[in-house]
């Protein structure tokens, strides 16, 4: 399985997407009460509040083919005990995570990664 993120929807071929002009959030903000930038992205921890999942993105399951590519992952809150106070944009030992970025969510730090 491969997911892919970053289109304006006027692409006719994925190698035309743009991931950091046309953000594609995945977020973890369950309230939807989370302040973001018009984007869509919280940018500050401070932000986050109310109801949010512990992880916004797990690979538990996947197949170790599984692709996430130009996705920024947002406003988990790990906060919890084991296995939920660490990852809260998430965590995965089989995804291959390329070009992603994590805005800030709480109990980890920004993150950007092309890889």
């Amino acid at each position: 399985m491969a997911l892919f993120g970053g289109f304006a929807t006027t692409e006719t071929l994925r190698t035309q997407r743009d991931w950091e002009a046309h953000p594609t959030v995945l977020s973890g903000d369950l309230d939807g009460n989370d302040a973001t930038d018009p984007s869509g992205v919280v940018t500050d921890t401070a932000d986050i509040v109310g109801g949010n999942a512990y992880h916004v993105v797990t690979g538990s399951g996947t197949a170790s083919t599984a692709i996430l590519d130009g996705f920024t992952i947002i406003a988990g809150k790990a906060d919890g005990g084991w296995p939920h106070y660490y990852g809260a944009a998430g965590w995965s030992t089989v995804v291959a995570a390329r070009r992603w970025q994590t805005s800030p969510s709480a109990a980890t730090a920004p993150t950007t990664a092309e890889g």
